[in-house]
């Protein structure tokens, strides 16, 4: 029974090279552009219609407290950047461009070719598009 609800976890997370760089490029845009939130959402379901419960779980992140900032931008000297992201346990994820510390990205990447995007990872694209994370400067 475990392992139905494992695999069903790795389907949902598991994003297509096609998609994954449509979520770059567009993120990226976004940020650049102050896009409205509408705009974000209507693209983030667009690009992710076949992954609705990680959309569900991002959202779930970053609607938890409107009045503090969930996603947090450090960027040092150098212009290199990681996000953290307070996740529903209260837990700080450390997130890179490809790359998050929540156990449940550790545990779907292991052994698969294909990205991975963890509810951390979507909810920094999505901060970033909206340009609403936190900006550090370490």
């Amino acid at each position: 029974m475990q392992v139905g609800f494992l695999l069903a976890a790795v389907q949902v997370d598991m994003l297509s090279e096609a998609q994954w760089e449509a979520l770059e490029f567009w993120t990226e845009d976004a940020a650049s552009s102050e896009v409205e939130t509408e705009i974000v959402l209507s693209t983030v379901w667009s690009i992710l219609r076949d992954q609705p419960k990680l959309i569900e779980h991002a959202l779930s992140i970053l609607d938890k407290d409107p009045k503090a900032s969930v996603v947090k931008r450090f960027t040092d000297a150098s212009n290199r950047h990681f996000y953290t992201v307070r996740g529903e346990e209260e837990e700080e994820n450390i997130c890179f461009e490809n790359f998050c510390s929540c156990p449940s990205f550790a545990q779907l990447s292991s052994g698969h070719e294909m990205k991975i995007m963890c509810k951390h990872l979507l909810a920094t694209r999505i901060a970033r598009a909206l340009n609403s994370a936190e900006e550090i400067n370490a």
